[in-house]
């Protein structure tokens, strides 16, 4: 690096990309007004880094990973040829959070300036670390800056010459280890409410919209790479969601977050966390302009069964016009049908198309019209339904309904969908909820059903690099609204009429059970999100059938303590049934609880 002046930003950066993440490149990028020159440390060799000119000096050094940040800042203060001491401001951050948020770094530094600070940080550490195991759990610097005055204190060069040991190798001993050299500056934490740590124990993240509002121009990424089941535990599960709808709504661009939990949670997860769920109206607003978002809308609809003509052709007539429909079948006389009644409907255009008794609805929308997804921005999947191996043909009947209501529901519910998709750039995939009624009262505690094995040969068949979802919330029925350029990795495979299951079918555990379960996690492999869509008088049903499911379950629970105490009892003096009996019940009421 060139002679060393202004101020210099050593960023820390363990990834799991050999590109560094959008987050970190806006991070580093929002510096090009404060700070002259760039070290990135970090474990990826060849990090790919791009910014744009905007720095004198970019330089990166690689270091072993799992080592603390202060002992590889140790070994970069000794190379004298970085200069490090010869800086006016030194900034050390790690890519453990997003920002800056609602305010530009020039201007937030020159508010810490009438301070007077030395040295200054946003969070403070762990105030103790009792063990090694306790350790673990602190956390590395967020963002730490050291001004002129410190950088050229006696105490300062001294601490980098000789590290200190503590009692556990970690920063946080480091730090304090630091901060006892420092005795005569002064410093602050920024952002250490009293008032915030006393009420979580992870006020960083329980509190990030708070801590916004009050200045703090960084947020933690655990606030959102957490997962949902903290802030579930602890609260509403509201907190990391507001805290993403106000940094949306101030124009900070959340397209950086979104792409990092693409790239790091299962698409189950991340629906979760931003609560991913869309209440349509089944009408639209007066001044709505459907003149720009219905002329690349299609529907693909696979027909089979010649009694569900008429109800499957009212919510056909939902789409709007300019709009293009595309009814398959695999026999010509149902075709014929379809043709004869929906011939007085003339505002948009119909194709017929016939394919081989083979693949059923997911060939209709991959091999019969694989071409029309490249023709449309958005489509609309699905097909007529019954269950016939299970009695009586309500349920089915109430499983398709459930499908088509919330996807072709009316006119208006349509129109909004295809809003929805303008407006979120980043949304692939909207799916009916699954249902919790009836035979399918299972879906949440099992979503997998005995599709897992399949599920993961057909990620192997398709190829490419996906991450595994636990718990999937693939469209149960296999119907939904969808971008196109979401599905380019299942649609690359090019799929041919050989490749689906010949009939007969069976119930569950094909190739084509799993892939209903997989779209969301191959639209998260082309940078798509997925979510619920429900309209909004469907809803009202939906919310007390959940409710009286949880009511079902509680009841089935509390049957079950009084059966685990009256057995366990008796079981007493036989310790390895009474284990196993302990165990049994534990997994029971995970699943059923």
């Amino acid at each position: 690096m060139k002679a060393a002046t202004g101020n210099i930003l050593i960023y820390i950066y363990r990834g799991s990309s050999d590109k560094l993440e959008k987050h970190s490149d806006f991070f580093i990028n929002s510096f090009s007004e404060l700070v002259s020159d760039i070290l990135i440390i970090t474990d990826k060799p060849g990090l790919k880094v791009d910014v744009a000119g905007k720095f004198n000096n970019l330089k990166i050094l690689l270091f072993p990973l799992g080592s603390n940040v202060f002992r590889t800042l140790w070994d970069v203060f000794k190379d004298n040829k970085l200069q490090l001491f010869n800086y006016d401001g030194i900034i050390i951050s790690t890519n453990f959070c997003y920002g800056p948020v609602l305010i530009d770094w020039k201007t937030f530094f020159k508010k810490i300036e009438s301070r007077k600070l030395d040295y200054w940080s946003f969070f403070p550490f762990n105030s103790e670390c009792k063990d090694k195991e306790e350790s673990r759990e602190i956390i590395n610097p967020v963002f730490i800056y050291f001004s002129r005055n410190v950088i050229k204190d006696e105490s300062f060069r001294i601490f980098w010459n000789k590290f200190p040991e503590g009692p556990c190798d970690d920063d946080a001993v480091v730090f304090r280890s630091l901060i006892k050299q420092l005795r005569n500056q002064n410093h602050e934490y920024l952002f250490n409410y009293e008032d915030l740590r006393r009420r979580s124990d992870c006020y960083q993240r329980d509190y990030s919209l708070e801590l916004i509002k009050r200045g703090c121009p960084v947020v933690l990424r655990d606030a959102f790479l957490g997962g949902y089941q903290e802030s579930f535990k602890n609260g509403n599960g509201l907190s990391t969601f507001e805290t993403f709808a106000y940094l949306k709504k101030n124009n900070f661009p959340v397209n950086v977050i979104e792409d990092d939990l693409l790239v790091n949670l299962p698409i189950s997860q991340i629906k979760k966390i931003l609560h991913l769920n869309y209440f349509l109206k089944d009408y639209c607003q007066e001044n709505f302009d459907r003149s720009s978002i219905s002329a690349k809308t299609a529907l693909i609809f696979f027909v089979y069964y010649e009694d569900l003509v008429q109800v499957c052709c009212s919510y056909i007539q939902n789409m709007p016009s300019e709009s293009k429909v595309f009814i398959v079948s695999a026999k010509e006389e149902l075709l014929q049908r379809y043709r004869e009644f929906l011939s007085s409907c003339t505002k948009f255009k119909v194709e017929y198309r016939l394919q081989p008794n083979r693949g059923r609805s997911e060939a209709a929308y991959f091999t019969t019209c694989a071409d029309v997804w490249e023709k449309y921005d958005f489509l609309c999947l699905a097909h007529d339904k019954k269950t016939s191996f299970i009695s009586p043909p309500i349920k089915g009947e109430s499983f398709m309904a459930h499908c088509l209501k919330n996807i072709l529901g009316s006119e208006g519910l349509v129109l909004n969908v295809q809003q929805l998709f303008r407006e979120n750039p980043k949304l692939g995939i909207l799916e009916p909820p699954p249902p919790v009624f009836s035979a399918w009262d299972s879906i949440a505690t099992n979503p997998w059903g005995q599709n897992e094995k399949e599920a993961q040969k057909t990620l192997a068949f398709i190829g490419g690099q996906f991450i595994w979802d636990e718990k999937p919330i693939g469209p149960i029925g296999g119907m939904f609204w969808v971008r196109s350029k979401a599905l380019t990795r299942l649609l690359a495979r090019r799929l041919k009429v050989e490749d689906y299951p010949p009939e007969p079918l069976a119930h569950d555990g094909t190739f084509l059970h799993s892939l209903e379960r997989l779209y969301p996690t191959i639209a998260q492999s082309n940078g798509f999100l997925t979510g619920w869509g429900i309209s909004e008088e469907y809803a009202r049903v939906y919310l007390d059938n959940m409710y009286h499911k949880l009511e079902q379950n509680g009841d089935f629970v509390s049957v079950m303590d009084i059966v685990r105490i009256k057995v366990s009892n008796g079981l007493s003096g036989y310790p390895l049934i009474h284990k196993l009996v302990k165990k049994v019940y534990s997994i029971l009421k995970n699943k059923c609880g």
